[in-house]
């Protein structure tokens, strides 16, 4: 409700306060006045005059109440305006929201920097979500594994310098170390793993 409109309710409301003090009082004054027309103290035009008065504020309090009951109608619908219009707006600023989150959705980024290997969508493509679009090889974290006989595992511990060659660059050292040793062997992870003993 506006500023305007609360003191426009508390004027017809004072207004109305006024008015029906001013009856209450015509209204014992009517009263009085007809007990002293019975005994002829008064005459006929001052009991008239005592009445139209009466009449008169009594149709002025009538009007404001009429006029109260329509301004707060009036307040009422426009609290009820108000209170839709404010839904309104939540409303949109869900859907737009909404609309951010899922324009956030066309836009896929990378988990690393790296290389793009092989790719696995076409242009004009749908796409799922989990679905594998590419693969990316990360140049931030280069490892390699090896394999090696539990013979060869005498002198490798985590944190060993290791020294790689590799057969498509010649001449070329890359510097490493270990960072751990599987706890389990190739065989044991495997999906059927091998059984070389003798027997059935």
């Amino acid at each position: 409700m506006s500023h305007s409109a609360s003191a426009d309710v508390a004027v017809t409301e004072a207004s109305v306060n006024e008015a029906k003090a001013l009856l209450d009082n015509a209204t014992r004054d009517l009263e009085r006045y007809r007990n002293l027309l019975r005994q002829d103290a008064v005459t006929q035009r001052e009991y008239d005059a005592v009445e139209t008065d009466y009449k008169a504020k009594k149709a002025r309090y009538d009007m404001l109440t009429r006029q109260t009951s329509a301004t707060n109608t009036v307040v009422e619908t426009n609290r009820q305006r108000l209170s839709q219009s404010d839904a309104g707006i939540e409303l949109a600023q869900a859907l737009l929201e909404t609309a951010e989150l899922n324009l956030s959705y066309t836009v896929i980024t990378a988990p690393c920097d790296g290389y793009t290997s092989r790719k696995e969508i076409q242009v004009g493509q749908l796409i799922q979500p989990g679905q594998c679009l590419l693969d990316i090889v990360d140049t931030s974290d280069v490892w390699i594994v090896a394999n090696y006989k539990e013979t060869q595992l005498k002198h490798i511990h985590p944190g060993s310098d290791v020294n790689v060659t590799v057969d498509a660059i010649p001449d070329v050292t890359f510097k490493g170390k270990v960072q751990s040793l599987s706890t389990a062997t190739g065989a044991s992870l495997s999906l059927m793993p091998q059984d070389n003993s003798a027997g059935n």
